[in-house]
């Protein structure tokens, strides 16, 4: 999968992951409470399946929504 911020790439991984009954999941921190995000996570989009075709698309939606315009 592909990590992207304001529509620029930060990386890839092709990391699985899966949760056990009782762990907690945390978006927005390196771990749970080293580096924490100081912030707002206004979009989180997760896809089951590979959506790199479909990206510029997914953008244009989100950008439309939030009124932003993309370069």
């Amino acid at each position: 999968g592909a990590l992207c911020s304001n529509g620029a790439s930060q990386g890839a991984s092709e990391t699985n992951v899966s949760l056990q009954v009782g762990t907690v999941a945390t978006i927005g921190a390196l771990n749970s409470s080293t580096y924490p995000w100081v912030g707002h996570i206004t979009e989180l989009i997760i896809y089951d399946s590979d959506q790199s075709a479909n990206r510029e698309a997914i953008e244009a939606n989100i950008a439309s929504r939030y009124g932003i315009t993309l370069s």
